[in-house]
């Protein structure tokens, strides 16, 4: 870890990260790991955006599949820094940078990160040491510095693991326990030291006479060491909210009436469930799962789950939590949860169930009614015709005036508002008919909409019916019977009145 380079830096390693910098959008997915259609469509995400390329690779979702996730990501070599990762320069170190990489297993759901008690945590880090250019000097003056070289003393990294502060374990791949609603920080010192061998000018005679020294000379003498230590730390976190999530996840069988088997299934909504038969199965997905990218351009799977709303039947029916399938010989039941799945046989705990059988009211008919009816319409028919044939076209007014009078001689009407009263009244009376037989239709409405079902209705209008339908074959009989005997000469009616009658009696 760290690589020691001599200063200045390298123009080469100023392009890369001046590159990795300014253009992280200049990344793009490697679609060449698909085949066939697959390759073409990653093609064509690139182009809008790369992170549905995600669920080209991940495809389970209504169960998380935590190993795919890790055993993509595992063989994934981080030497770089991601994108959007700024290193840190000082002065001996450089390009030095931390990222926390992975937690896994974990879910995105929410806004938050959840995460089982056991998750194994993946961080990488870099960096380099620059060595200062040694220093020579080619002006002796005596006591001044004529040679410095630079070396490195020593140079150390280490990589912590804290939880909530509290340190846990070392290295770029741990595991550790959660216990609560935790901040995970990954803690990155570098440490290193320069060792600086400083030499002096020292001056001497070298030439001599008589009278004294006539010449000098300087050596470059060794004079001491000195060092220069210096530490760069760097830190990344996550918060992650521990799961703490129970499966509630049940299927009983609990009756069953000739062929069809009834049975109530239990579950909370964040498990997915799916109940299955040897003909039949129901599935109730309330969470769906899929994947995007982090950390590009290495493309690092991160799960992530959203709320859903998906049922699914097949040869059976369903009403609420209760199923009613015509076979169920073999029947199990498949959850999953954030992070937990498994498989079990559904509990078979019969019940005694009292079943009503469908009963049919005594019905006894009422010919007195039936006659009543028929007379009391038929005598209404001749009171009309006669009516009709006496005052013609002012029957139906004189009919109103009639039925009207009561409404008018209110006695809120008087000989000084007469004028508008009355056409007030007529429009009352008139608004009061038009809505008559309206509100109990709109009433009957109301209460199928608002009441469940009652057999009694059933039967009211099954009633209803029947007599209608009497009535209604009482007055064809009668009509036809009418015009066979009052039909005179007419040859064509009393053949039509015998037809009437042949077919009443056949449909009776």
């Amino acid at each position: 870890m760290g690589r020691t380079t001599s200063s200045p830096i390298p123009g080469r390693m100023k392009l890369i990260f001046l590159f990795l910098l300014l253009l992280p959008s200049s990344f793009a997915f490697d679609c060449s790991i698909f085949d066939g259609v697959l390759e073409e469509s990653c093609q064509s995400l690139n182009e809008v955006d790369e992170n549905l390329i995600a669920n080209l690779i991940y495809t389970n979702t209504t169960n998380p599949d935590h190993d795919f996730i890790y055993e993509y990501n595992a063989i994934i070599d981080v030497e770089e820094p991601p994108e959007g990762i700024i290193p840190t320069n000082a002065e001996y170190i450089k390009d030095a940078w931390l990222k926390f990489l992975s937690i896994q297993p974990s879910v995105r759901f929410e806004g938050n990160i959840i995460v089982p008690e056991n998750v194994e945590v993946r961080s990488e880090y870099d960096y380099n040491i620059q060595i200062p250019s040694d220093f020579h000097s080619d002006n002796p003056i005596d006591g001044q510095i004529c040679q410095i070289l630079y070396d490195l003393e020593s140079e150390s990294s280490n990589l912590e693991v804290l939880v909530d502060d509290t340190l846990i374990d070392q290295g770029k791949l741990c595991e550790i326990i959660i216990v609560q609603n935790s901040t995970i920080t990954t803690k990155a010192t570098i440490e290193t030291t320069i060792k600086a061998e400083i030499s002096v000018w020292d001056k001497y005679c070298c030439d001599w006479d008589e009278d004294g020294c006539t010449g000098y000379c300087y050596d470059c003498d060794y004079s001491h060491n000195e060092y220069y230590p210096e530490t760069v730390i760097m830190v990344d976190s996550e918060d992650v909210v521990k799961n703490e999530h129970e499966i509630i996840a049940e299927f009983d069988l609990i009756s069953q009436y000739f062929d069809t088997t009834k049975g109530k299934f239990r579950k909370d909504n964040l498990t997915n469930l799916i109940v299955t038969f040897p003909e039949a199965y129901y599935k109730d997905t309330d969470v769906v799962y899929s994947a995007n990218f982090s950390n590009k351009p290495y493309y690092f799977l991160v799960l992530q789950a959203m709320r859903n709303n998906d049922r699914e039947t097949s040869n059976l029916y369903r009403n609420n939590d209760t199923l009613f399938v015509s076979n169920a010989e073999t029947c199990q039941i498949s959850y999953s949860d954030f992070f937990n799945q498994g498989v079990e046989e559904c509990n078979e705990i019969y019940e005694e169930e009292e079943i009503v059988d469908f009963t049919l009211l005594p019905y006894s008919e009422s010919w007195n009614l039936l006659f009543l009816l028929t007379s009391f319409t038929f005598i209404s028919f001749l009171i009309y015709k006669a009516m009709k044939k006496t005052w013609g076209k002012w029957l139906i007014p004189t009919m109103l005036m009639i039925f009207m009078v009561p409404f008018v001689s209110a006695d809120e009407c008087g000989l000084t508002n007469l004028a508008s009263c009355i056409p007030e009244k007529i429009h009352d009376f008139i608004i009061d008919l038009l809505n008559a037989p309206l509100e109990p239709l709109l009433e009957l409405i109301r209460s199928l909409l608002e009441n469940p079902p009652s057999i009694e209705l059933f039967e009211g209008i099954w009633a209803i019916m029947v007599y209608c339908m009497s009535l209604f074959f009482g007055l064809l009989f009668l009509y036809s019977g009418f015009m066979f005997l009052f039909s005179g000469h007419d040859v064509i009616k009393r053949e039509m009145a015998k037809e009437w009658l042949k077919n009443t009696v056949m449909m009776i």
